[in-house]
């Protein structure tokens, strides 16, 4: 396969199946000439945050990519995807793939986010995605790809950041879905104080398949926050 043809494959991957209504996805996602274990070395470093901030983080990267004000959204989601939540790791990786709000078009950092955000426990869609493009990355090229989210495994994944996930049932709800969490210094977790006020002004995740997902991409929904 050769590199048009995976931009094409990733472009028709993020409009096939993550359309949107409102929201189209730019051309295809290009690939530079680095070497895409790269990608890891230049994510930008936060300073020491406490739980409160991160949390925060969150809240508004989610709220803002839920308004489709992707630019404004990108730096609190890079924050809270570096401390290891889902959703926003997933985010940022469709945010790359497609270049909404300006951001650089990269597989390299699509698939190490995406990577990261389908490891371990994590929602099903998420992880759907992430293997469907991953099944149409060229052999040659797969050594250099699994190195890169090995990386951001190591960097960015729950166990690097002392994050605890787990299903539960959704409110009010029989479906089952993951929640994260941070934890203190004796593994017990640290609960988001705002989360119910947040998740009240949210709409419902939708599940892989099941239509389209408002925001666009995997975790395109506000839903719960992850």
């Amino acid at each position: 396969m050769t590199k048009s043809m995976l931009a094409r494959f990733m472009l028709a991957a993020s409009m096939a199946v993550w359309a949107t209504t409102s929201i189209a996805a730019e051309p295809g996602a290009e690939r530079s000439d680095e070497s895409p274990d790269r990608a890891a070395e230049s994510a930008p470093e936060d300073q020491t945050l406490s739980p409160d901030q991160i949390y925060e983080a969150r809240r508004l990267g989610l709220q803002l990519y839920s308004e489709k004000k992707y630019q404004a959204a990108y730096p609190h989601l890079m924050t809270a995807a570096k401390h290891g939540f889902k959703r926003p790791q997933a985010q940022l990786g469709f945010m790359h793939l497609s270049g909404l709000g300006n951001t650089k078009k990269d597989t390299r950092y699509a698939i190490g986010w995406l990577g990261v955000a389908a490891d371990g426990l994590t929602e099903r869609p998420i992880e759907k995605y992430f293997n469907d493009i991953w099944r149409k990355i060229p052999q040659e090229h797969v050594p250099g790809y699994q190195k890169l989210v090995d990386s951001f495994v190591a960097n960015y994944g729950t166990d690097a950041n002392d994050i605890k996930c787990k299903r539960v049932n959704k409110r009010g709800s029989k479906i089952r879905q993951v929640r994260c969490e941070l934890t203190d210094p004796n593994g017990r977790p640290i609960r988001d104080e705002l989360e119910d006020a947040f998740r009240a002004t949210m709409q419902e995740f939708e599940q892989y398949g099941g239509g389209s997902a408002p925001g666009g991409g995997p975790g395109g929904g506000s839903g719960e926050p992850r």
